[in-house]
């Protein structure tokens, strides 16, 4: 698992009879179901990375407005319900990230071209056992 599955994604967009979508590169250039589903997976997984930082954030503001301070229950609940949300915001990540790597092996098995123009890189932690994603 060295190789980041987000590496076919491809900005690009390919008309068809529903319209434009984007699509995965592929040795014939045309859009195959599977072009189209992992591009819209790699879509979703920026939108749950975003989703993520945000919670981050927010979590990272009470840690630090809290630092040596007492904490009211309503404060606690507020830090718990983010934890809680961040969890299953990974969990999701981890979901999506196994079926693009899926994909991804497809597609490398096939010699598509890596386009590499997602705004993120996957890497897995073997140790935490879940993926990591970062801003390029």
């Amino acid at each position: 698992m060295n190789k980041d599955p987000l590496r076919f994604y491809s900005t690009k967009l390919l008309e068809d009879e529903y319209g434009n979508v984007r699509f995965a590169a592929s040795s014939a250039n045309s859009g195959s179901s599977d072009n189209i589903i992992y591009c819209q997976l790699v879509e979703s997984i920026e939108e749950w990375y975003s989703n993520q930082i945000i919670i981050k954030t927010k979590l990272f503001e009470y840690k630090k407005n809290y630092e040596n301070k007492e904490m009211n229950e309503k404060t606690r609940k507020a830090i718990l319900e983010l934890k809680k949300e961040r969890d299953n915001h990974q969990s999701e990540i981890n979901i999506i990230m196994n079926g693009l790597l899926r994909y991804a092996s497809n597609f490398e098995k096939l010699n598509y071209k890596e386009y590499n123009q997602c705004s993120l890189i996957s890497k897995y932690n073997i140790n935490k056992k879940n993926w990591e994603l970062s801003k390029k």
